[in-house]
């Protein structure tokens, strides 16, 4: 009896181990019901007004072509004194022209200094310049029918015929001439070829050609037969299901550049690519940094987009992106950025109201939940990329629907009007 009853203990001891076992959940599993808890903990009740500065530039100080500026812009007198210092960076980050001082410093100081710390690594660096294939004066070899498709401040893209495969690519061509810029180059093409997601543009290779008077890298990608977010803004074709699609596609390449501690810092319209075929990609990783070392404090990007921690001169880090998510989002709505009128009024409400009260009202209450979870001032309280991912507004399963054929519709007709019918 006895040895029978230990036969029957030791027989229900496998069993619960077995049961245990079979219940454990996975660590993904785990996360994701934390980050869908931490998402119904975000409020998202109208941000309050930062406190009163005691401003360093009092608004009578501003230069007086820039208070013309401002007078045009119908802003309330008070709200311009209470947050002159916000002002003051908004302003000399838009209207740089119009300061003596920083015309007097760009005009002493040698532009191509680098006087920060880099956005990449030195080991990141050191493997992107190990990387360059080439110097060579004859690309004509490697590509050919060179098509101008986009031009920045920065350098200019093209399409290009491959000539060992025949293949189309995209050509990012970038002045490689003096020690910011190739420090600068080298760390684009580092991101670049760390990054490999779906949702992030496919890096090929980098030349380095020397076959004018200025000095080139020349960075190939994967060519994707379609257009830029901006363009297909402007159609006003999307619904709500297809921009809680394009939001998906986009968050999860901001979750795995914020996993391998990057942060794009560039996020807009212009730098997300839309194929015919449905895929959405993150482009121009020109401002993208590594911030395993911590935030960074430095204001840039591109003024409607730029979040209230930069304008405010406060530490920045992967928040930055998920604010300017938001702003590409409220685009696909309305064809613009909220204040298109004028970035610097975008940027002086950004920093002192926020830009919940902008939400398009064709947004349906899970969008308008969403967007808000993307645009709370405070960047430590704004929802992360893996909670946003649980939101019932991109995870449901009709998103998608019906995208491909509208994406066909927008850049199929664009192709045709390029090409004279």
């Amino acid at each position: 009896m006895k040895n029978r009853h230990k036969s029957n203990s030791q027989t229900d001891k496998l069993i619960r181990s077995a049961t245990k076992k079979k219940t454990k959940k996975t660590k993904s599993q785990e996360d994701l019901e934390k980050a869908e808890v931490e998402l119904t903990k975000i409020k998202v009740s109208p941000d309050e007004a930062p406190p009163p500065l005691i401003n360093k530039h009092p608004y009578s100080e501003f230069p007086k072509e820039v208070q013309k500026k401002i007078e045009d812009l119908h802003i309330d007198k008070q709200k311009l004194e209470m947050y002159s210092d916000y002002l003051w960076t908004s302003a000399r980050f838009v209207l740089k022209e119009l300061f003596p001082d920083l015309n007097a410093v760009n005009n002493n100081v040698d532009k191509g200094k680098l006087h920060r710390i880099p956005y990449a690594s030195e080991e990141a660096i050191e493997k992107a310049k190990k990387s360059i294939l080439t110097t060579t004066k004859n690309m004509k070899k490697f590509y050919k029918s060179a098509e101008l498709a986009g031009k920045g401040g920065f350098g200019s893209v093209f399409i290009a015929k491959e000539v060992a495969t025949k293949k189309r690519v995209a050509v990012k061509k970038l002045p490689h001439d003096n020690e910011r810029t190739i420090q600068n180059n080298y760390s684009e093409i580092a991101f670049l070829m760390v990054c490999q997601h779906p949702n992030i543009v496919q890096y090929h290779q980098t030349y380095l050609v020397d076959e004018k008077s200025v000095p080139e890298v020349w960075i190939i990608m994967e060519y994707m037969q379609g257009g830029t977010l901006k363009e297909a803004s402007k159609s006003k074709l999307f619904t709500d299901t297809h921009i809680a699609y394009v939001a998906r596609e986009m968050l999860r390449g901001l979750q795995y550049l914020h996993s391998i501690q990057l942060a794009h810092r560039d996020l807009k319209s212009a730098n997300v690519m839309m194929s015919i075929t449905g895929e959405i990609k993150l482009i121009d990783f020109g401002l993208c940094a590594d911030f395993s070392t911590g935030p960074r404090t430095k204001m840039l990007g591109s003024p409607y987009w730029i979040p209230p921690e930069m304008i405010q001169d406060k530490p920045h880090s992967y928040p930055v992106d998920i604010w300017s998510f938001a702003v590409c989002l409220m685009e696909l709505y309305i064809s613009n950025p909220p204040y298109a009128e004028s970035s610097l009024k975008c940027m002086f409400m950004t920093a002192t109201k926020g830009l919940k009260d902008q939400i398009p009202k064709e947004a349906t209450p899970d969008a308008v939940d969403f967007l808000s979870k993307c645009l709370v001032i405070d960047p430590d309280k704004r929802a992360t990329a893996a909670q946003l991912l649980q939101h019932p507004w991109v995870s449901r399963k009709s998103v998608g629907d019906g995208v491909v054929e509208i994406l066909k519709q927008i850049f199929l007709s664009n192709s045709l009007i390029t090409l004279g019918f």
